[in-house]
């Protein structure tokens, strides 16, 4: 027997020795459920009746004080206890381990674990200390640490991704008859900002491989309306910026604002967001490599859109209550523009430095993580994205393509093992309000429509055990994997 059986077992064997008689009852009821086919001589597992309190005997006088009730109560655990080890001892000589009888009847692995823990108080603590529950100055610390990251000028922390856009926007003076270009494979949220500010969404398809948005994509969606274009690192992987840059009409301004809600750590070729774009939005919710729970920064180069930013974060105020109440003596504001509210509290921002130091550092058990999953699944019917050369990826996902006629099948199938799973994403443009707006049909963007109609996640988190990503690949090859046709 391996070391690794060994300590499987002893494990095992510490949990049976501890529990109730009616846990190891259901104990061996559920190993003769799943290993009903194994047949091995001298090995009877069946449920016995003696484990409930035997009834007291008149003739027996230790029954009137419960001492042999609770012998017999012994007794039985010890002959449970017993046949199970004698169970383990022929498992061990057979192809199946003791530690695949745990996952079965055990392992449970959510879609995603965050790493934030109690300890992380402190820094709430730290907040709670200055005079700022709102923002103040341990945000301004984080948005220097964020600007030194990405070698931007810049830096502005936002309450949200979809706020940051928001205002954003409002800071480009994008509004009604405006069209920005944006893609149908994307979360809701891109497209919903541009319809929030009162201009139009243009809806554009993806690369089949990557499921990213693509310079010829763009270009062929270009009008004289066109103001912006919101390139999206699906999944953690960039877009071709520079690429995208270069493709735009040089006689018309059109702004490139990255959607980096799926990356932080991410290259392109060696260079990080913002490099290319005019500005680049980042989210901090609670799934993302870097989270606050709910949060998001923005970054640019450009000085006066920066200006027009900070005040669209902040209804258009031009101060914001750190800087109006300098040096003890109130300052009078005024409002040039409209804003929106998208500041982030302190109270926050301090859960940010610490992760933002480690952030590449967590990126490397991400990639391990992803890598396994690539490998185990290469050979299988499951598609997942390709990653380009010269790229870092993020790995802030790892969806995975079963097929539409497969995908709820598939939902169930895992959510029945226990393994948490979500879908990133179905096709915007599909979108109830979308499609009864524009009259989309889901045939105007088919790459899109095709993953999004087959697609899910699978779980991808820094401190994901060993045996948990193992039992989530047996799943997959053994379940999700059968259930797609030669086509798919």
């Amino acid at each position: 027997m391996l070391d690794k059986d060994r300590r499987a077992y002893k494990g095992i064997i510490k949990e049976i020795i501890t529990a109730e008689p009616i846990i190891i009852e259901l104990v061996s009821s559920r190993i003769l459920k799943i290993f009903n086919p194994i047949k091995a001589p001298g090995i009877r597992i069946k449920k016995r009746t003696a484990l409930a309190a035997p009834k007291e005997s008149p003739k027996d006088p230790l029954s009137k004080n419960g001492v042999r009730n609770r012998a017999d109560e012994s007794t039985n655990k010890i002959l449970n206890l017993m046949t199970i080890l004698r169970f383990f001892s022929v498992l061990s000589t057979s192809q199946l381990y003791a530690k695949d009888w745990v996952k079965m009847v055990h392992m449970q692995v959510p879609f995603y674990r965050h790493s934030l823990a109690p300890e992380n108080s402190k820094y709430v603590a730290q907040a709670l200390e200055t005079p700022f529950l709102t923002s103040g100055p341990i945000g301004k610390e984080v948005e220097a640490q964020i600007s030194e990251y990405f070698g931007a000028k810049h830096a502005k922390l936002v309450n949200s991704w979809t706020n940051g856009a928001v205002a954003t926007l409002l800071a480009l003076d994008i509004g009604p008859g405006d069209e920005v270009i944006v893609p149908a494979m994307t979360f809701i949220a891109t497209a919903n900002v541009v319809e929030l500010v009162g201009a139009k969404p243009i809806f554009v398809d993806c690369d089949p491989d990557t499921l990213l948005i693509t310079p010829e994509l763009i270009k062929a969606a270009i009008t004289k309306n066109t103001k912006a274009v919101i390139p999206v690192h699906m999944y953690g992987q960039m877009c071709d910026i520079k690429a995208i840059k270069e493709i735009l009409p040089k006689g018309q301004k059109i702004s490139i604002i990255e959607d980096c809600a799926h990356t932080f750590e991410a290259k392109f070729n060696g260079d990080r967001p913002g490099k290319y774009s005019d500005v680049s939005i980042f989210s901090f919710y609670a799934t993302k490599n870097v989270t606050c729970g709910e949060g998001g920064a923005i970054i640019t180069n450009d000085s006066n859109l920066f200006e027009r930013i900070i005040q669209a974060v902040l209804h258009g105020m031009s101060a914001g209550a750190a800087d109006r109440f300098k040096a003890g003596q109130y300052r009078h504001w005024g409002m040039d523009h409209l804003g929106t509210k998208a500041n982030l509290p302190d109270l926050l921002a301090c859960f940010l430095p610490d992760q933002i130091k480690t952030v590449d550092q967590r990126l490397n058990e991400r990639e391990k993580l992803a890598r396994k999953y690539e490998s185990a699944l290469d050979k299988t019917k499951i598609k997942f994205p390709v990653t380009k050369s010269g790229i870092v990826h993020s790995r802030h996902l790892f969806p995975i393509h079963v097929g539409a006629n497969n995908r709820d099948n598939a939902l169930l199938a895992l959510g029945e093992a226990n393994i948490g799973a979500t879908v990133n994403y179905r096709s915007v443009p599909t979108m109830g309000f979308y499609s009864k707006k524009y009259g989309f049909n889901g045939q105007e963007h088919p790459v899109s429509t095709s993953w999004g109609n087959g697609t899910l996640s699978i779980p991808l988190f820094p401190g994901m055990r060993d045996e948990e990503q193992d039992y989530v690949i047996d799943v997959l090859i053994n379940k999700i994997d059968k259930m797609i046709g030669e086509n798919q």
